[in-house]
């Protein structure tokens, strides 16, 4: 559960440069392959059970886990993630999970997470949904393999077509 405590926290933790004890890990499903119905979360990310008892493969294509020596380079781009101004949506819709990350502290649990894709062209921060940002799709980046990062630079470059 997201607590404004948790990005506080998380935010002084990014600012002492105190990046040890932080991991990021994300997950990621192809942007455009179709499925028969929205992907929710816990499909995307696995776990839990599928109510016979059998746990829950994920649907991700990469499961990538970044400890937090190799974020120092990336700390300026987190710091702006943090700090960007957040439009909540009005209407709220369903979730169609690809892509998710999550900045996690090895005492104080999850501080930071991203979810996209809402029903429409919003994104989900800390599990509020807000207005889309491209933002948020560059923490991933430096990660992913180039397939990934073409089809987000597609998603992206449509998006701003969208909004012409």
């Amino acid at each position: 559960m997201y607590s404004p405590e948790q990005t506080a926290k998380f935010s002084e933790f990014i600012e002492n440069g105190d990046l040890h004890t932080i991991t990021l890990t994300i997950y990621y499903m192809d942007l455009f392959i179709r499925t028969p119905a929205p992907v929710r979360f816990e499909q995307l990310i696995g776990g839990g059970d599928d109510n016979t008892g059998q746990t829950i493969n994920g649907w991700y294509d990469y499961r990538i886990v970044i400890s937090g020596e190799n974020l120092a380079d990336h700390r300026d781009l987190i710091n702006q993630i943090i700090n960007t101004e957040l439009i909540p949506v009005d209407n709220e819709s369903f979730v169609n999970a690809r892509l998710h990350y999550v900045f996690e502290h090895v005492d104080y649990g999850e501080m930071f997470n991203f979810l996209a894709f809402g029903g429409g062209d919003t994104i989900f921060i800390n599990g509020v949904e807000v207005e889309h940002n491209s933002i948020f799709y560059d923490m991933v980046v430096p990660f992913l393999p180039a397939n990934a990062i073409e089809t987000i630079e597609r998603y992206l470059n449509n998006m701003r077509l969208r909004s012409e």
